[in-house]
């Protein structure tokens, strides 16, 4: 025996229930993108960071040897500023035993951005490196 009411398959959702799905990844997606922005700048430092480390090995060596800080680059033999590069370096300075790491234009979130690796030379000889991020306005 049949019955007479009517049978609704429901198949698929309502507007609401797509509405609702919608509004959730949309303020997750408003909370994850600007973390994923800070993220991906920490990760472009890192590069400069990282290029910088081998600069100080040389800084290291050069005040070994002669018990002063070098003046530029070519004093500790590294190469021309420019010529010390990465994916988003554009170049690394030694000025006065302090190291400079420049980033490349391209990068709106680095723009006017230098990250700066001052010495501190200990009693023992061993310089101690304090990192600081220098924003031009």
């Amino acid at each position: 025996m049949t019955s007479l009411l009517p049978v609704w398959d429901r198949k698929g959702f309502t507007l609401i229930e797509l509405m609702a799905v919608m509004a959730i990844i949309g303020v997750l997606a408003a909370i994850a993108i600007p973390n994923f922005m800070g993220y991906r700048v920490k990760a472009m430092e890192s590069e400069g960071y990282a290029l910088a480390g081998d600069v100080r090995k040389e800084v290291q060596g050069y005040y070994d040897v002669t018990g002063t800080l070098p003046e530029d680059n070519a004093r500790c033999g590294l190469p021309e500023p420019i010529g010390i590069q990465g994916k988003y370096v554009g170049s690394i300075t030694v000025k006065d035993g302090r190291i400079l790491v420049a980033f490349k234009e391209g990068e709106e979130r680095l723009k006017g951005v230098q990250l700066q690796l001052s010495p501190a030379v200990g009693p023992s000889g061993i310089i101690r490196w304090e990192n600081e991020r220098i924003e031009e306005q």
